[in-house]
């Protein structure tokens, strides 16, 4: 079947899919033509390679991330919500180091929820169509900056932006800058955060955001730059991971540094 199938073609780059005695192998075929000069095809040079684990692994990796995400997004979120509540409860009711007690879990469980959300985000952008679109950065950083102000509270913005800037990158952009600028607020042990963000909209685009907060663990700027977490060294978050997922998407680059004054 495959040798009807490509008997007359001399240019092929495809997984196949052959079945005998009930068991399925995949392959990847790829079919070059060879000749003495570029017009000239006296023949064709075929490769055919076994990648039957590979597509069994991809299989494994899509049904643990289906479940991952189901206990994210369900699981989860509903216990701690139930723990939440119940820690409101024993909190409103009690008073000195109980009533401490409750709102320290009351705290813990609000971060245990924000993480599996961000977490349910970096899934839904790993499923997203890597295609880059064009995009006006500067609707998606007004948009961040609204975003953070519902999610994180007041902070007070600087900013210098040009009126427009296109620029070609993931749909889930927005996602990347508002983590980053979240960060800068969430993280910040001053009374009124503060964050300036500037655009440089030459080639290539640049984005710069600054806080006046005490600056990101040298720890996790160090796994940031390896790419990889260990048992010694790991990232305390999701939100970066997933700003730098994002921007490595987009074709762009994303560095942090920590400055005298925040990062």
């Amino acid at each position: 079947d495959m040798t009807d199938r490509f008997r007359d073609t001399f240019e092929v780059d495809t997984e196949i899919t052959v079945t005998e005695d009930g068991d399925q192998r995949h392959f990847h075929l790829d079919i070059s033509p060879i000749g003495s000069t570029s017009e000239v095809v006296e023949g064709r040079v075929i490769v055919l390679r076994d990648i039957t684990e590979l597509k069994e692994r991809e299989e494994e990796l899509g049904l643990l991330k289906q479940v991952l995400s189901r206990v994210l997004r369900h699981n989860i979120r509903n216990d701690v919500t139930v723990v939440k509540g119940y820690a409101e409860e024993l909190r409103d009711q009690t008073s000195g180091e109980e009533s401490a007690l409750a709102e320290t879990i009351v705290e813990k469980g609000g971060d245990i929820a924000e993480q599996s959300e961000k977490a349910v985000a970096v899934d839904r952008v790993l499923s997203s169509d890597s295609r880059q679109i064009e995009i006006d950065l500067i609707e998606v950083l007004e948009e961040s900056f609204s975003r953070v102000l519902r999610n994180a509270g007041e902070y007070e913005l600087e900013v210098d932006l040009p009126p427009t800037c296109t620029v070609n990158a993931s749909e889930t952009l927005e996602v990347a800058l508002t983590n980053v600028v979240e960060n800068a607020v969430v993280h910040n042990d001053s009374a009124t955060p503060t964050v300036s963000v500037s655009v440089d909209c030459d080639d290539p685009v640049e984005v710069v955001i600054e806080d006046d907060g005490p600056g990101i663990p040298q720890s996790e700027i160090e796994v940031f730059a390896s790419g990889e977490e260990t048992k010694l060294k790991h990232s305390s978050g999701v939100g970066l991971w997933l700003a730098l997922l994002i921007i490595e998407r987009s074709g762009g680059d994303i560095d942090f540094e920590n400055t005298d004054d925040g990062a």
